[in-house]
């Protein structure tokens, strides 16, 4: 739980804009997230290297997690022999599936997926299990399990969200006492509040850098008494 990095962090990259568009959609990024300029020649490449980059990754001192490394097309491996198995997470991941599929990338080819949890499915079995047709949008579902989300429709921020939205969901399939629960509640709480733009975040930070400069001043004031 002591992390020395954000819980969340999200890269996205972007095959649609130029510079530009970038520049706009950072300012837009939460989690800490950044957004990457990919020419559309290189989305396969990219791909290959999300799903491959814990194979000769950095490690983070506190927890042991692996770091994802900067994209660079130059170092990914193409024939990703060492690829690991993931767990492939979305909300309405079929829609996604079929996208991939339409630009020729087919997620099986590059990652070995040992599972498959979509959000909009496990909360139709949770809520509407007696409506087989019902579906939910991934803002009404943060709301449904009392989230606030913002800045949807980017990519790495929809992500994150998901990622909330199904931590939540197995909080609650989880008994009160058992200690997973306290986790992921914990995991929940700490990303919500990194859900900031990175100009909100610049600001917090200066107010608190502010605050500390008086804190200092005031810590460094010597009354002398007559």
């Amino acid at each position: 739980m002591d992390h020395t990095h954000p819980p969340l962090h999200t890269e996205t990259f972007d095959f649609r804009y130029g510079r530009v568009g970038v520049n706009r959609k950072q300012l837009q990024a939460l989690f800490h997230g950044q957004v990457h300029d990919v020419r559309w020649s290189e989305r396969a490449a990219v791909l290959n290297h999300i799903f491959s980059h814990y194979v000769n990754g950095d490690r983070e001192p506190c927890c042991n997690a692996r770091k994802l490394p900067l994209y660079d097309l130059s170092k990914v491996n193409d024939s990703n022999e060492q690829r690991l198995p993931i767990i492939l997470v979305g909300h309405d991941i079929p829609s996604d599936l079929l996208s991939l599929n339409k630009a020729g990338i087919s997620i099986t080819d590059i990652a070995t997926v040992t599972a498959i949890i979509d959000t909009q499915k496990l909360a139709r079995e949770m809520y509407k299990a007696d409506d087989p047709g019902w579906n939910v949008s991934l803002q009404k579902l943060c709301r449904l399990v009392g989230m606030i989300p913002t800045k949807l429709h980017d990519c790495g921020n929809d992500a994150a969200w998901t990622l909330l939205v199904l931590f939540s969901l197995a909080a609650k399939l989880i008994s009160e006492d058992d200690e997973g629960r306290e986790i992921l509640e914990e995991v929940v709480r700490e990303g919500t509040r990194d859900s900031k733009t990175r100009k909100q975040r610049d600001k917090g930070s200066r107010v608190r850098n502010k605050e500390d400069q008086v804190d200092d001043w005031a810590d460094n004031l010597v009354v002398e008494v007559p």
